[in-house]
């Protein structure tokens, strides 16, 4: 007879198989889209290798490959003493001394600011904690070691008045941008840091690099992997933009057995946007035209890269085309990166600018226009670490087609739709079963999350040691 134990070891051998068939399946993914893309680039490989653009082209490509490379070699922080292993310890558990100051980084918007981004996330997170804790929280940058506090405002260039800053116990550096972009500014930091009784917090964001090389950029991954070995046996603590990422980075860390100072607490926050829904918002005409009759609207925002799921909104809506629908897909979003077989695919497609369009250099208030004229937004991410378009077009009380990944469980929450990873069919049948009111759609119900809200998260995590977990 069976007993108790034999069913939960069944019911842990069926969870593990599911596990890795979901893996198997996201590989299965990348490597179609990867062979893809590389017969598109064996296409126009031969329509370029004998012009003279092939001549430029060819060294420049060589040159960004080495200096991403001499990069990664040359700058790195100096670590502090690690451990390896990651056995969990009880959350809450008070070990710091009571902060005293919160020095909050801002050398990413003084090194390379582009105004976009991680950029744009941590000056917003700078001015929110500002104003949430204006007595204990100052801007600082970091310059040859030194950690210069600041006079001028947050983007300001002119940084005469920047003067030398010593660490007193109890300090916070508060690392907000995406710093392994220039991790030379911050050599010999973090040590003089820890000799002052301080201690050291970055924001990692995501670990989507390290989960998913395969469809990064090339330079991302080349920067982000040894700047997150350099960086865990000297930070005190990190911060993710979800509870989703904050576990990837926690069972990163676990899985393979990485580096990290003893004692490193993991939290999380989440995004937030100044975005507001605005029906009267203007369009240039080219934008406007999609939206002028009653055909319904599909709106899918982001950045042309693999793990966005571009190809998978378009697979779905050529399903719907083909039986008769009148539904116009609309991609919103710059070029990235592997994206020339998509890009080729979208401006050849019968549909393009009939019911498929592409608009690479929308601005704030064109964006409103679309979400507000829109009838849903398609979002088939494979890996996100937020997924701020879920929050903005529910702003707007627009409906959310999100694929079935942990942390759009965590933003859309029940108030989203959700089909099945990386499946065409089951987005267009998600689409088929909303419009028959079959899959409501609650807006409400998705999370609403504002900067305030984020760095009173950032700060309990620091001010009063709430974290997630603490690794030993």
């Amino acid at each position: 007879m069976r007993t108790h134990d034999d069913f939960a070891a069944e019911a842990r051998e069926k969870d593990a198989s599911s596990r890795l068939a979901e893996q198997e399946g996201l590989l299965a993914h990348q490597l179609q889209y990867l062979y893809a893309e590389v017969l598109q680039l064996k296409k126009e490989r031969y329509e370029i290798i004998y012009t003279a653009s092939w001549l430029v082209v060819r060294p420049l490509l060589r040159l960004e490959e080495a200096l991403a490379g001499f990069a990664r070699r040359l700058f790195s922080a100096a670590p502090a003493p690690a451990t390896t292993g990651a056995a969990s310890a009880e959350a809450g558990e008070t070990r710091a001394a009571e902060p005293r100051r919160i020095l909050i980084d801002v050398t990413g918007t003084v090194e390379r600011d582009m105004g976009t981004g991680i950029e744009r996330v941590a000056k917003d997170l700078s001015n929110a904690l500002l104003a949430a804790d204006p007595a204990h929280c100052l801007l600082v940058r970091c310059d040859k070691g030194r950690l210069l506090e600041c006079v001028a405002p947050i983007g300001a260039k002119d940084r005469a008045g920047d003067t030398e800053l010593a660490v007193a116990p109890g300090d916070q550096l508060l690392i907000l941008a995406d710093a392994w972009n220039y991790p030379q500014a911050y050599a010999g930091v973090f040590d003089a840091v820890h000799a002052g009784g301080g201690r050291v917090i970055v924001c990692v964001h995501d670990v989507i690099p390290e989960l998913f090389p395969a469809v990064c950029h090339e330079r991302t991954v080349a920067l982000f992997g040894p700047w997150l070995r350099d960086i865990l046996p000297s930070a005190d603590g990190v911060l993710t933009i979800s509870r989703a990422s904050g576990a990837d980075l926690r069972a990163l860390i676990e899985d393979k057995n990485l580096a990290h100072r003893p004692g490193l607490s993991i939290g999380w926050f989440h995004n937030a946007s100044h975005f507001a829904p605005n029906s009267t918002a203007k369009a240039r005409e080219k934008i406007a035209k999609v939206v002028q009759d009653h055909a319904p609207v599909f709106l899918c925002v982001g950045t042309l890269e693999p793990r966005k799921g571009h190809l998978v909104a378009l697979d779905a809506f050529e399903r719907l085309w083909a039986q008769g629908h009148p539904a116009r897909l609309v991609f919103v979003g710059r070029r990235g990166w592997f994206d020339y077989r998509l890009v080729a695919r979208i401006t050849t497609h019968p549909e393009f600018g009939r019911r498929l369009f592409w608009f690479d250099d929308v601005d704030d208030a064109e964006l409103a226009f679309l979400y507000a004229h829109m009838s849903a937004l398609v979002f088939p991410s494979f890996a996100e670490g937020f997924g701020l378009p879920v929050i903005e077009a529910s702003r707007c009380g627009k409906p959310v087609f999100c694929s079935d990944i942990p942390v759009f469980r965590e933003i859309g929450r029940d108030g989203a739709i959700y089909f099945a990873l990386n499946d065409p069919a089951a987005l267009a049948d998600a689409i088929r079963r909303w419009e028959a009111g079959l899959a409501p759609a609650h807006p409400e119900r998705v999370l609403g999350s504002s900067w305030a809200d984020a760095a009173g998260r950032i700060l309990d995590a620091i001010k009063r040691n709430h974290w997630a977990f603490h690794l030993a």
